[in-house]
């Protein structure tokens, strides 16, 4: 029972650590509490029977680690969302429509875009 539950809580703390590097580390802290549950349990198991607790240990270590990693990625880390309602957000200048402008002006261009000097 105590090399399933250290083994279980290893397996858990690797994947968590892993979870913790790839974009989705919010998913993370799911197996790496699971595994600081099962290391803690592992390593009280240890003691009670004077067997090694290396395993256990490692197992609690992997997972403080994915811990620490996701917290620091939920804390520091800009998502795509907030980048894209920036972009929207901002205020384009308004465009200047030159033939209004032109007609207020009895400025007369040709179809080429040239401008139309009068002669008189």
């Amino acid at each position: 029972m105590r090399k399933l539950i250290i083994i279980s809580a290893l397996i858990l703390a690797i994947v968590a650590t892993l979870l913790s590097t790839m974009p989705w580390f919010k998913l993370a802290f799911i197996p790496s509490g699971l595994a600081l549950l099962l290391g803690g349990y592992g390593i009280h198991i240890s003691k009670q029977k004077v067997n090694p607790k290396k395993t256990a240990q490692l197992s609690v270590l992997l997972a403080g680690i994915a811990l620490v990693l996701s917290f620091y990625k939920l804390l520091f880390t800009n998502s795509e969302i907030d980048k894209q309602e920036a972009v929207e957000q901002k205020e384009t200048p308004p465009k200047l429509d030159t033939t209004k402008a032109a007609d207020t002006l009895d400025i007369k261009f040709d179809d080429n875009g040239n401008k139309i000097i009068p002669r008189h």
